[in-house]
């Protein structure tokens, strides 16, 4: 849920961005969302990034609104 306070509904692969450095994304964290079908992996230019499927929205948002 961290991820999703940082970044938004969209996530890029490599990384959030922070004024000091990165918060890396933990791979089994988010291979769990992926494989559950939470998130789903896209493409913008050449940029992955992770986007929050309707299922993850229905699960996820409630809690942190």
């Amino acid at each position: 849920m961290a991820y999703l306070e940082i970044a938004g509904e969209r996530m890029p692969v490599d990384g959030l961005p922070l004024s000091d450095g990165f918060l890396y994304l933990d791979r089994g964290v988010m291979g769990g969302m992926l494989y559950g079908g939470y998130v789903s992996w896209e493409s913008q230019d050449g940029a992955p990034y992770f986007k929050l499927t309707a299922k993850g929205r229905r699960l996820l948002l409630p809690i942190l609104s």
